[in-house]
């Protein structure tokens, strides 16, 4: 079997493939059995995004691109999950905002694992 990839090869070429990205051209996401809609607009506040559970849409600032607008998005999927699942009744919003980064900072395990899957998989034929 071929070496495996490093991580750091991965990521690089994942995020390489998605560095012009938009959120934009997204319209809706399925988040724990309900569509969640994506839109672009005036986030609260200072922020890039939001999501607001009342409509169930993210709505995100059209600027952002590339890695920040994907990592970004994962982070507001997050709260939508807490939010949809009731979990957050239960934590405080800065409780809140700490699962969501921590989870958003589990993104690129699962990226790195997922390419390493696929590895094997084609090296096992």
């Amino acid at each position: 079997m071929k070496e495996l990839p490093s991580r750091q090869q991965v990521l690089s070429d994942f995020w390489k493939n998605l560095s012009k990205v938009k959120l934009d051209k997204l319209k809706t996401v399925p988040v724990m059995g309900q569509e969640v809609t994506i839109k672009a607009g005036k986030p609260y506040k200072n922020s890039h995004a939001h999501y607001d559970s009342e409509t169930r849409e993210i709505i995100f600032d059209k600027k952002m691109k590339g890695k920040f607008a994907v990592r970004v998005l994962m982070h507001e999927l997050e709260h939508a999950k807490l939010k949809l699942n009731g979990f957050d009744y239960h934590v405080s919003e800065d409780e809140e905002e700490q699962l969501c980064v921590l989870a958003e900072s589990y993104f690129e395990d699962v990226v790195y694992v997922l390419a390493l899957l696929q590895h094997i998989g084609k090296a096992d034929g």
